[in-house]
């Protein structure tokens, strides 16, 4: 399996309608939040077979960039 570090950034404006989405599925808890100081953006590590599943993690929102994917050190980076 490969590692990724995913980047999951949202507005301040957004903050709770991004976080709600990451609750309902169920991913919250493996995301580190900048939220309270001000660094409205997730990350992650995930461990996963190739970067589309480890995007499965990310829900779905309106008020997000598409992903992209990049490269550094040992990981996969995908930004959302």
């Amino acid at each position: 399996m490969e590692r990724f570090l995913i980047i999951s950034p949202h507005t301040e404006k957004n903050c709770s309608d991004a976080l709600k989405q990451f609750l309902y599925t169920g991913y919250i808890t493996n995301f580190d939040w900048g939220c309270a100081d001000g660094e409205h953006t997730g990350w992650a590590i995930i461990e996963a077979n190739d970067a589309k599943e480890a995007m499965m993690v990310v829900p779905p929102t309106p008020f997000s960039p598409p992903f992209r994917k990049g490269g550094y050190g040992g990981f996969g980076l995908l930004y959302q």
